[in-house]
């Protein structure tokens, strides 16, 4: 497993736990999936995390942005425990 498969799955795992807030995961998600040296395979695997991550915003979405794709964080933590549970190995943080 590289270092950037291993932040990013550590990054997820302390967000589900509890101990990193939104904005900070966010912000430390997006910058080791768009600033690492993720392999293809690893693109593949985390893409869909990025997706997720990157379409989630901080507190009340309105209808207009939901429409538009734009994600609450419970559905997005819904969204990421699932994530964990299929390409990670494990559904409880």
């Amino acid at each position: 497993m590289s270092a950037v498969s291993e932040r990013l799955d550590r990054l997820i795992e302390e967000y589900l736990a509890g101990a990193r807030p939104f904005m900070s995961f966010w912000s430390a998600f997006t910058d080791a999936f768009a600033g690492g040296e993720v392999t293809e395979r690893e693109e593949s695997k985390y893409q869909e995390a990025y997706d997720i991550v990157y379409m989630t915003g901080e507190g009340a979405i309105d209808a207009e942005d939901a429409r538009h794709g734009l994600l609450e964080e419970a559905e997005a933590r819904a969204r990421l425990t699932d994530f964990r549970a299929r390409h990670l190995g494990s559904g409880s943080a």
